[in-house]
């Protein structure tokens, strides 16, 4: 499955245990021969419930970016926490709603050009 995708996106708490885990999800494509998925996924720093410092936020964004992975950083928004169903148009915030276009732009950046384009695995 994962030779078939176009982009990837790994969310990421903004705090170390939980960027642990993403980091170790970009490890294992390094290691499994993903390298071409793993320069096509996005990190997303989730700050879910706000309270994550400006400096842990900003040293996992260089951490992740200087891996060559283009990392979006969602800031808390109360309309997200609960999760389901969310209407972006009327229910988010205006910088949520704009890091997830900038997600979005980020994914399809990747989108194969035709549906039947061979797809590289490295």
């Amino acid at each position: 499955m994962l030779a078939d995708l176009d982009a990837l996106i790994v969310v990421s708490s903004p705090w170390y245990d939980g960027a642990s885990a993403a980091g170790q999800t970009l490890e294992w494509l390094a290691n499994n021969g993903f390298t071409g998925l793993l320069h096509r996924t996005v990190v997303v720093l989730n700050d879910s419930d706000g309270h994550a410092a400006r400096r842990d936020r900003a040293l996992l964004a260089e951490r992740f970016g200087g891996r060559g992975q283009k990392v979006i950083e969602m800031p808390f928004d109360e309309h997200l926490r609960p999760g389901g169903v969310i209407d972006v148009k009327d229910e988010i915030n205006r910088v949520t709603r704009r890091r997830l276009m900038e997600l979005a732009a980020a994914c399809a950046e990747h989108f194969a050009a035709t549906a039947d384009r061979p797809r590289a695995t490295g």
